[in-house]
């Protein structure tokens, strides 16, 4: 028999993918750049389809998930670690849902698996979040952490009792809390957690932080008194100066959450008002009065703006929904009989939870669906693919909308 030749081959497994290897040594070449060749175009054209939407850290994560399968779970609902998760302590990290319960963070895939768990002792745990980590810190506490994608952590410890925290994609953070002799103290790092920019408030109590998309400045709101008025004073800091480049101040409104929507934009939800301000010309582009509506819930999101939820009536009955453009002008008010209590949006869709559904709006402001979910829902978020992830008492559920 011409050419027989014994093969030596075996199998390893790793992960899902099984390696066969041999010692045979008229292997077609040709086949194997040709294999080669195409699993190199079809990675890069994966790349460049996920770049705009993934950090180096995400990319790796994607590549995990949705190629080897790794971490891959049954589906949702799943099971909510904790008893609780408080309203703001939920967000989408790259395409991944992260949320704070009052015992854990967790950060799930979209088939339901665990990418992070990790349990904390935070007696007030609050979040923010960036495209790619989690900051996570004890309000009125000490402590706080960072934690990315790839469940990579640090530890950290604020001399004073913490009020806010936020961490950027640059990987720029910062913690502001109490400090002798001033009320307020902020401490900025870098993406290696080394110290590089302190500031101290003597007049305000900080309520909100916001760090750059570039990690160049920040924006910090605080509340005080003056003559027994409440003052809420926004604070732009350079982080190349010693004092504000600008301030901003607005009576009887307490500013509890700020985010850029531009290098040069920031848009700022309070109590009674919302604002958006061009930080390069100094100006109030816009504010937004609620009239005495009250604010049932709200969200701010860098490409669409924000978009609040306002009751008429005191029993939280007939919301109104309106989206303010990162312009500053108004995209629409949609008034309905719903009692919204959540609600969440994308550049194209918004989403408002009432009495076990999702209300799904388009960017007109129309009603375009609706679809049934659990009556206990506490808290929704909404992906860039159009995935609405509920929170309620007992369990995470996940909706696609069409």
């Amino acid at each position: 028999m011409a050419n027989n030749r014994n093969i030596h081959e075996y199998t390893a497994k790793s992960g899902n993918i099984e390696i066969i290897e041999t010692n045979k040594k008229n292997v077609n070449k040709r086949k194997i750049v040709i294999v080669a060749v195409v699993l190199t175009i079809a990675f890069l054209i994966g790349f460049v389809v996920i770049k705009g939407t993934h950090s180096a850290g995400g990319f790796s994560q994607w590549v995990k998930t949705d190629i080897l399968r790794v971490n891959s779970g049954h589906g949702y609902p799943v099971d909510l670690v904790g008893n609780t998760v408080e309203k703001n302590n939920k967000a989408m990290i790259g395409n991944y849902f992260a949320y704070l319960s009052d015992t854990t963070f967790n950060l799930l895939n979209s088939t339901g698996g665990d990418m992070v768990s990790v349990q904390h002792s935070l007696a007030s745990p609050n979040m923010k979040c960036s495209s790619s980590k989690a900051l996570i810190f004890d309000v009125g506490g000490n402590n706080y952490s960072i934690i990315d994608t790839n469940a990579n952590f640090y530890n950290g410890t604020c001399e004073g009792k913490l009020y806010c925290a936020d961490i950027s994609d640059s990987g720029v953070y910062g913690v502001a809390g109490e400090t002798n002799g001033y009320l307020t103290k902020l401490d900025i790092f870098d993406k290696k957690n080394e110290f590089m920019y302190s500031y101290k408030m003597s007049e305000y109590y900080a309520s909100s932080l916001c760090i750059s998309p570039n990690g160049k400045r920040c924006t910090v709101a605080g509340v005080s008194t003056n003559g027994g008025k409440l003052v809420s004073c926004i604070y732009i800091l350079d982080f190349s100066e010693e004092k504000p480049v600008n301030t901003f101040k607005f009576d009887e409104n307490i500013i509890f959450d700020i985010k850029y929507l531009s290098s040069d934009v920031i848009a700022c939800c309070g109590d009674l008002e919302s604002y958006v301000i061009n930080l390069k010309s100094g100006e109030v582009i816009s504010t937004y009065s609620y009239f005495g509506k009250n604010l049932s819930d709200y969200a701010i999101d860098s490409k669409g703006g924000i978009l609040l939820s306002l009751s008429a009536s005191a029993d939280g009955k007939e919301c109104q929904i309106v989206k303010i453009d990162p312009n500053g002008d108004i995209r629409f008010e949609t008034s309905t009989e719903l009692q919204v209590t959540s609600v969440n949006f994308n550049y194209k869709n918004a989403i408002a939870y009432s009495k076990g559904h999702i209300y799904h709006f388009n960017d007109s402001g129309e009603q375009v669906a609706i679809y049934e979910c659990n009556k206990d829902v506490s808290s929704v978020a909404i992906s860039n693919d159009k995935t609405v992830y509920t929170i309620g008492i007992s369990q995470i559920n996940q909706i696609k909308l069409q």
